[in-house]
């Protein structure tokens, strides 16, 4: 599924570093923290929902951090991202995870997250840092 998502993915811009290395696919679902939800047009994938757990030792010690979730541009606005999204609410009911955040990067996604339910963080606090090893 997520070599299938990937190859025909409408929104890709060509950028190789986003290509899936050989199995990658396989290593992500065989991590006990990653969590992915698939949603299927009969056996066509046309969405994925992808979280990782992380541990902490807070009062809250697991919370989820939901990191990609994908619909194919044309089977957007029919429901796919909100049935992922009751799909990973239902499963952090079930495993007593009450908190879960994403980073939205561009204002479609706030706007669909923000429909979700989700709310905005204090974006004066927070900054987005990477580092290559």
């Amino acid at each position: 599924m997520l070599e299938r998502l990937a190859e025909e993915d409408p929104d890709d811009d060509d950028d190789d570093d986003d290509a899936p290395a050989p199995g990658s696919a396989a290593a992500l679902l065989a991590d006990p923290s990653v969590l992915v939800w698939g949603a299927f047009d009969g056996e066509v994938p046309i969405g994925m929902l992808h979280c990782v757990t992380i541990r902490k030792h807070a009062a809250r010690p697991l919370e989820l951090l939901l990191y990609d979730v994908g619909v194919r541009e044309r089977d957007r606005r029919r429901g796919v991202g909100r049935a992922l999204l009751d799909a990973m609410r239902a499963w952090m009911k079930e495993h007593a995870v009450s908190e879960v955040w994403v980073l939205a990067d561009n204002a479609g996604a706030v706007a669909f997250y923000e429909s979700c339910g989700f709310a905005r963080g204090d974006a004066e606090r927070a900054v987005y840092m990477t580092r290559e090893n």
